[in-house]
């Protein structure tokens, strides 16, 4: 898109395609939390452990005083990938820069800017060495307060691991198979030859001259301080990140899979001692020759009491804990119910927090859903290998009842009518409560289907979707079969007795406006599988389904607008549960868990700085009214411009600062023009602005978007230019 201005006295023009709005509010991921790479372990003594990570972008620090069973986290801003602490309190991280701590990591000091360092040690309470990329070595001779560069000269690749034995031998390892040997406390290098590419991630010596290095699954040893290194007879195609050597021949090597090996005559053979495929470990250490600590992925700490030959986990690890979540339901924004395989999650604190609730037997839980008094729910799924169970709460899901039903189909939907009556639905049959779940009458409705969806419009109406649709307007006792187009229905939602949406397989969304007696087809853009529908009104419908595709439609789903979770990939969606200020959840399969969308502020904020004028110290910009779209009544307002001069509202999806005339422009991506207007004596100008009258295509202001504003005006007594603009202004438009 490009932007012309063709006089600055007469007109304000733009030319060329306009970007869309911006939808300002976030996906973020709530279940699972994310869990630690811990890269970094060492060990003090026995029982004073030492952890380093990173948890999503930030650094971790964990410290155990009793052997792992307890652990302190501190959490530290950036990346970190390796830990050392001395005596006193005294300590360094290295990752994005080095920090240090004399105070056992209360607080922590940045004393080296270096990005992208890998490994750190320290030969003596003074001399210290830290490595990373670029071929960076850097020293500290006055215990980690200062830092000069020491590394190899000429050498560029990147340096994972460095060790030294006293302060003044010590080597280096990374890519490419470079191990550099230094004599001098790194003033001097020499690359040693290693007869191999690999890159090595792994160093360990045990004295001056008996040393193993690994990585890209080899493993090398020296018993000449380098000046040859041997290839050891390290299992084809397995694993190791680190290496930590006991002796001169006996070394344990950590690797992906969550594997540890151990040798015991210089590497001419390995024992496994742990082979744990749910994580990757990615460094060890021993306090001793019987205690020892290996770490990695997913948070995972392992140890040792015996000297390697078994591995605890103590912390961490496994898979994602909550893989695959089925159905979900909230009753406002801090309590939400989500149904899974393993049970029933719980939240009430608007998903900061979650908990696994003991459900009965182990069932496979389809749906879950809550009377609107937030106390009684139920849940449905398949006890696995048996028969189908339901379970109910009259406690807000604290506690849960549950049996088995006698019959072989699953209970996939449930959906309740008022707190004590609900019907749970599957394949061919409907189960139906009228005690609060204390007992379960069986419905048959002819003909026989399979039904994934269900709702209540109030106490009595309701609906089930599937291979068939049918209503009931007896809360549940009898149902009718209705005709609608398209497959296999997923979902369904209703905002009255009247209204309603169903969606599923290939994408099909049909909407009706009677209750059902006639549903009419629909379409959203790039659907191709939706498994979930959450009607927030007659215009406000959300959906979702298979490929991480999220869209919503504000005009009763004439047309429909795509919102995208970044970081969210591709996984198949299977519910989803939004309010009328944008609040809401998506939950599914594929590892996705569950993401939160944070409610839509309805606010106007001001951005973008504005510039003196002939009239003071510049225009600025405010609105009032409202900003939901069905209320329309939104004014936009500027003050402190130059009286009884001409300009013009205008708006835009994206935010800049950039010189333009005798001020700012405010506003990037494109923008539409609303009608001139002119200032008053007093340097006021207002325009009522009407969301059903864009002032050309693409400049549709809907629910949920944002908008951003600014007013240009002439102002030819400052000279310059003769023109000049107001600050901008940010709205995020309700319903």
């Amino acid at each position: 898109m490009s932007t012309t201005i063709l006089s600055p006295a007469v007109c304000f023009c733009l030319v060329g395609a306009l970007a869309a709005p911006s939808f300002g509010r976030q996906w973020s991921q709530q279940l699972p939390t994310p869990t630690p790479v811990l890269r970094s372990v060492q060990m003090r003594s026995a029982l004073d452990v030492l952890t380093a990570g990173t948890v999503a972008s930030d650094g971790l620090l964990r410290h155990s005083t009793n052997g792992s069973t307890t652990w302190t986290d501190v959490a530290l801003d950036g990346e970190v990938a390796a830990v050392h602490f001395l005596s006193g309190g005294v300590g360094m991280v290295a990752g994005d820069g080095i920090r240090r701590t004399d105070d056992n990591g209360l607080t922590w000091t940045v004393v080296d800017g270096t990005s992208a360092l890998r490994d750190l040690h320290f030969a003596t309470a003074a001399v210290g060495f830290a490595c990373g990329a670029g071929g960076s070595v850097r020293k500290t001779d006055d215990g980690g307060l200062s830092w000069s560069d020491a590394g190899p000269s000429g050498h560029s690749g990147v340096l994972n691991k460095i060790l030294f034995f006293d302060a003044l031998v010590g080597w280096t390892a990374g890519a490419g198979g470079a191990v550099f040997h230094t004599t001098d406390g790194g003033a001097s290098w020499t690359q040693q030859v290693t007869g191999t590419t690999a890159d090595f991630t792994g160093l360990t010596f045990t004295s001056p001259s008996e040393g193993w290095v690994c990585g890209d699954g080899q493993v090398l040893r020296t018993a000449n301080a380098g000046v040859t290194w041997l290839a050891t007879a390290f299992p084809a195609g397995a694993s190791c990140r680190a290496v930590r050597a006991l002796t001169g021949i006996r070394a344990f090597v950590c690797g992906d899979g969550g594997t540890i090996r151990e040798s015991t005559n210089g590497g001419q053979t390995w024992t496994t001692r742990l082979n744990d495929p749910t994580g990757d470990l990615l460094d060890l250490d021993f306090g001793d020759f019987f205690d020892g600590f290996a770490v990695g992925t997913n948070g995972a700490t392992y140890r040792t009491t015996n000297g390697g030959a078994s591995w605890s986990l103590v912390s961490g690890g496994g898979s994602d804990p909550v893989p695959y979540l089925y159905g979900f339901d909230s009753t406002d924004a801090s309590h939400a119910w989500a149904a899974t395989y393993l049970g029933v999650w719980r939240t009430d604190d608007g998903g900061a927090s979650w908990a696994s609730v003991p459900v009965g037997a182990l069932t496979i839980y389809r749906d879950v859903a809550f009377a609107d008094d937030g106390i009684h729910g139920y849940a449905c799924g398949t006890k696995q290998a048996t028969f189908p169970t339901v379970a109910w709460t009259s406690n807000g899901g604290l506690t849960w009842e549950s049996f088995a039903l006698i019959a072989f189909f699953d209970l996939l939907t449930v959906a309740v009518a008022d707190p004590l009556t609900a019907v749970a639905a599957g394949e061919t049959w409907v189960r139906r409560t009228t005690d609060g779940g204390q007992t379960w009458s069986n419905q048959s409705p002819s003909p026989f289907g399979t039904y994934h969806g269900s709702t209540f419009a109030n106490s009595t109406t309701g609906w089930i979707v599937g291979t068939r649709i049918k209503r009931t307007d007896d809360g549940g006792l009898t149902w009718t079969p209705q005709t609608a187009p398209g497959g296999t229905l997923r979902d369904v939602a209703f905002v009255d007795p009247s209204t309603g949406w169903a969606v599923g397989d290939g994408g099909t969304i049909i909407h009706t406006t009677n209750g059902g007696a006639n549903w009419v087809a629909q379409s959203a853009p790039g659907a191709t599988q939706l498994n979930g529908v959450s009607a927030v009104d007659a215009s406000t419908v959300w959906i979702a389904g298979a490929g991480g595709y999220i869209a919503f439609t504000t005009d009763g789903g004439a047309t429909w607008t795509t919102e995208s979770a970044a970081g969210l990939g591709n996984p198949t969606i299977m519910t989803i549960d939004v309010d009328d200020q944008g609040f809401g959840w998506i939950a599914g399969v594929d590892g996705m868990g569950v993401w939160h969308r944070e409610a839509s502020g309805c606010s106007a904020t001001a951005y973008c700085s504005t510039a003196p004028n002939s009239a003071g110290s510049g225009a600025t910009m405010s609105v009032f009214g409202s900003t939901s779209v069905s209320a329309n009544d939104l004014v936009l307002r500027v003050q402190a411009c130059p009286p009884t001069q001409n300009g013009l509202f205008f708006y835009g999806p994206g935010q800049t600062q950039a010189p333009f005339g005798n001020g700012h422009l405010c506003i990037d991506g494109g923008f539409f023009r609303l009608p001139i207007v002119a200032t008053n004596a007093s340097g006021v100008a207002t325009f009522g602005l009407d969301v059903t009258l864009p002032p050309s295509a693409g400049g549709d202001i809907t629910a949920f978007s944002t908008w951003n504003f600014q007013f240009w005006y002439r102002d030819p007594a400052a000279g310059g230019a003769s023109f000049n603009l107001s600050d901008g202004i940010s709205v995020e438009f309700c319903p």
